[in-house]
Parts: structure tokens; C-alpha cells; sequence
């Protein structure tokens, strides 16, 4: 009965004893290293208590219209291209020009450990004209510096629910060409712009809609062995 249920399988389930051994032979890699096995958001504070992001993880940032998810979520995910991963940005919501401003932005105000004295460029100022000559010339500088980061911004809006693992392969594709690295986190921005799948007959709550939405979501981050932060 079994076999008809799934012909031709060849997956053996692990045993507790390769689970117990992976899991001892990533925390001699961390105590090597002096850092926990996976993705860092590179803001301490969240890694403390989220710990890192592991391929296979599905991350759902969620919180209110306003309250700043799109730009936690975009400077995590510089944060962790210029650690040298490949990173893909898709923005279902918001032109690459609006991020590529917030980008700029968040590196001209300089992190709260960076170097004293640094020129702060403030979003709204750059996205109002606000900006003096030796403002430009810094976010100048900037921008030179981001060129070499490998982070992809993908912002074709909303997506069908059918073509989302050909926008992931898409993305893989892009980064492999561009920067000769391989996809390790992927952001969608946000969950309401991912059009629901299609069942013949009948509509879809939203409710159905968000649970097929997000296990194919985990399928993929499972499959393609990357983190995805979905934003809701």
C-alpha cells in the first residue's frame, strides 16, 4: 500500500542518530568559528534572540502598515549580501528605485558602531531634493560601493501563485551571472501582493489562500535549500 502511495521513492528518513550527529557537528562548527552556523542578520540584537537563519527556514516578519517592515527587511538583506551571500529582494510593491533610495540612505546614516563624524543623508531629505553637494558626493561614493554587493531587487509586482518557483529560479540564474554566487536568502515584500492559486469550481477563503501560499513558500526555501523572510 505503501508503494502505491509514493512509486518510486527513494528518500530514507533520517535517524535520530544522523539528526543528533548533524546537529553536534554544527556546534563544533560554531565553536570553531565563534559564530552560529547559518545566516546572520547582522543586527546582534535579533540574532540573539532569533538566532541565525538556516537554509530551509521560512521567516515571517509581520506588523502594521507603516510600522517599517519593508526597511528592517531590506537592511537585513544587505546586510547579509555584503557578508558575501547572494540575496534576491522580491518587491511585489515598491519600484527598485524606492529601495535602491532607502539603501543609500540607511548606509550614508552609518550604523551606531560606525565611524564618528560620518555624513548622515536622512531618506526623506534625498527623496525631497534636500541634499547639499557634499551630500551628493557621499551617496556618490556609496553607490560605487553597492555595485559590488551581491543583492538583486525584483520588482515586477505581484506574482501568481504558479510562477513562484520560476521567479526564485530566475533570481538563482541572475545571481550565478552577475556576482558568481549562489541564492542563500530570499525576501518577499509582501505576503497581500501574492496572488492566491486557482481551484476549479469554487473560490478561496483567505485563510485556505495564506496557508497554501506560505507552505509553498517553505516548500521551495526547502527545496532550494535558502531562507526566505516573507514580510505580512
Amino acid at each position: 500500500a505503501l508503494g502505491k502511495l509514493e512509486p518510486g521513492s527513494r528518500h530514507s528518513a533520517a535517524s535520530a542518530a544522523d539528526a543528533v550527529h548533524t546537529a553536534l557537528q554544527q556546534a563544533l562548527v560554531a565553536k570553531r568559528s565563534g559564530k552560529p552556523v547559518g545566516l546572520s542578520t547582522g543586527l546582534p540584537s535579533v540574532d540573539l534572540l532569533h538566532g541565525p537563519m538556516q537554509p530551509g527556514h521560512l521567516v515571517v516578519l509581520a506588523g502594521r502598515p507603516g510600522m517599517g517592515k519593508s526597511a528592517v527587511a531590506l537592511a537585513v538583506a544587505r546586510r547579509v549580501a555584503e557578508a558575501g551571500h547572494g540575496v534576491a529582494y522580491l518587491s511585489l510593491e515598491m519600484e527598485a528605485a524606492e529601495h535602491g533610495a532607502r539603501l543609500l540612505s540607511d548606509l550614508a546614516f552609518g550604523d551606531p558602531e560606525g565611524a564618528e563624524g560620518q555624513l548622515e543623508v536622512e531618506y526623506q531629505n534625498m527623496v525631497l531634493g534636500r541634499v547639499g553637494d557634499q551630500d551628493l558626493a557621499r551617496l556618490d561614493s556609496i553607490a560605487a560601493l553597492v555595485a559590488k554587493t551581491p543583492l538583486l531587487i525584483d520588482d515586477r509586482g505581484r506574482v501568481p501563485f504558479g510562477e513562484i518557483g520560476t521567479r526564485v529560479r530566475s533570481v538563482r540564474r541572475q545571481l550565478e551571472d552577475r556576482f558568481g554566487v549562489t541564492l542563500e536568502l530570499l525576501v518577499v515584500d509582501h505576503l497581500g501582493l501574492l496572488e492566491a492559486p486557482q481551484k476549479p469550481g469554487r473560490g478561496m477563503g483567505r485563510t485556505e489562500a495564506v496557508t497554501e501560499i506560505t507552505a509553498e513558500l517553505k516548500r521551495i526555501a526547502r527545496e532550494q535549500q535558502i531562507c526566505i523572510i516573507l514580510l505580512s
